[in-house]
């Protein structure tokens, strides 16, 4: 689960969708099965003041979605105020 954070409602989203298209593009690149669902708002939609949006990534291969984590990671430009944490094995969904 990627969960995108930040002060400001306008520039999470922003990010967010910014991120997904990126997912959405290297999903296709590399003809993965990974699924991508979201962004969504969070079920906490605001914690402490910072709004808050996630991406489930899904997929029967732990490798694959390594391999698409890390590329996502080398790639992804987010506006600073927007902070992103990336949870491998998502307990719950806040």
């Amino acid at each position: 689960m990627l969960v995108f954070s930040g002060n400001s409602a306008p520039e999470v989203e922003k990010g967010a969708t910014t991120a997904a298209a990126l997912l959405h593009r290297l999903k296709r690149e590399a003809k993965s099965r990974v699924e991508i669902l979201g962004p969504v708002s969070s079920p906490l939609a605001m914690i402490r003041g910072r709004y808050r949006r996630q991406i489930l990534l899904k997929s029967g291969q732990r490798p694959e979605l390594h391999r698409m984590i890390a590329r996502f990671r080398g790639q992804v430009k987010l506006p600073s105020v927007v902070r992103i944490t990336i949870d491998i094995d998502p307990l719950d969904m806040l």
